[in-house]
């Protein structure tokens, strides 16, 4: 997930195809419990980033960005961490920064964030979140 509005343009079309399941194809309606769990998830996945967004300054969110770039650059500069370890832990770290970079555009571009019903309750400010 590039944005924050990715994820509830993902949301908001998983709980499109869920509320109108008899619309959609026999094979989507035989894995309805896969597709709600899945929703479920992205709604988390929503919730944590709102969460870290609304709870934390943007100079948090830097500095922990910064902390886990040098963790990364510490940990390709180490080789004696086996192969296997440091491309798990690259990853993990990879991610963590990919995350923090998009909360603080999002901090940048909203200061806080607010539910996703919130959201629908005003087209206005739907709008207005998914402004480039």
């Amino acid at each position: 997930m590039n944005k924050l509005s990715d994820l509830v343009v993902e949301i908001l079309a998983q709980r499109d195809k869920i509320q109108n399941k008899d619309k959609q194809s026999f094979y989507f309606r035989k894995g309805i419990a896969s597709h709600k769990s899945n929703l479920k998830n992205l709604e988390v996945r929503f919730r944590y980033y709102k969460r870290l967004i609304n709870t934390n300054t943007i100079e948090v969110l830097r500095l922990e960005l910064l902390l886990e770039e040098i963790k990364l650059q510490e940990l390709m500069e180490n080789k004696r961490t086996p192969s296997f370890s440091r491309s798990f832990l690259q990853s993990k770290i990879s991610s963590k920064i990919n995350t923090l970079n998009m909360c603080i555009e999002a901090k940048e571009k909203y200061s806080k964030i607010k539910s996703i019903d919130e959201y629908l309750k005003s087209e206005a400010e739907l709008l207005q979140f998914f402004e480039e």
